[in-house]
């Protein structure tokens, strides 16, 4: 079964990170009915609580090609991005 969202969070320890606002952005490639595989992008300002967001259902994703960029408040070089549940 296909995921129906994404959840971008920061974690310490395996905890979320209580109301802890960063910004970031997850790229994927994917394909739909009628087009061909194209990245798609999910984030921006993730604000804790705020920071589901819907997959297309007919889309096909290659959860292979995720990349996580991480643009601050903190130094970029301290965080390590972890995927959980693909």
């Amino acid at each position: 079964m296909e995921p129906t969202r994404l959840k971008i969070i920061g974690v310490i320890d395996n905890s979320a990170i209580p109301y802890y606002n960063f910004e970031a952005k997850l790229l994927v490639w994917a394909s739909s009915p009628g087009h061909g595989a194209e990245p798609i992008t999910y984030g921006g300002q993730i604000k804790y609580g705020e920071n589901d967001f819907h997959l297309d259902a007919s889309a096909k994703y290659d959860w292979t090609t995720r990349k996580l960029v991480y643009f601050g408040p903190d130094d970029p070089h301290t965080v390590k991005p972890d995927f959980i549940g693909f």
